[in-house]
């Protein structure tokens, strides 16, 4: 805590700092610290909320994969496979930063010259098949 805020919660602190002060002046501090008090608790609440909302939409969303009959952790391991196969094949990337082609090793075979934005689909197909 800053010094500031220390001094704010120390009583005696306090009390030595409010001699200095009408009691206007510190009638209308106290209605400020209960205006930031009461957006703060506003603010916690809000984010209660939405966790125990995303927690509902996650439940259902596992009874709804659970009743058709897909396993959670079977996602998992498309998910990781998925993510072994982009990180194997993105070792195989050489760019030339001037230019937008990309040299790409896809299969055993020979090296291609690809442009950038045929990469991503390429890599789609290689990966869903590697998987299968």
């Amino acid at each position: 805590m800053s010094v500031m805020l220390q001094s704010l919660n120390n009583i005696r602190t306090l009390r030595a700092m409010a001699r200095e002060f009408s009691i206007d002046v510190l009638e209308e501090m106290l209605e400020k610290f209960r205006v930031v008090t009461k957006e703060r608790r506003e603010e916690e609440e809000q984010q209660q909320r939405e966790l125990a909302e995303r927690q509902e939409k996650i439940s259902t969303w596992l009874e709804l994969m659970k009743a058709d009959g897909i396993n959670p952790e079977e996602l998992l391991v498309i998910a990781l496979l998925l993510h072994h196969a982009l990180v194997k094949n993105a070792s195989r990337v050489r760019r030339n930063i001037n230019s937008p082609m990309l040299t790409v090793k896809l299969k055993p075979g020979p090296v291609r010259a690809v442009h950038r934005s045929q990469l991503l689909r390429r890599w789609q197909k290689v990966n869903l098949s590697t998987i299968s």
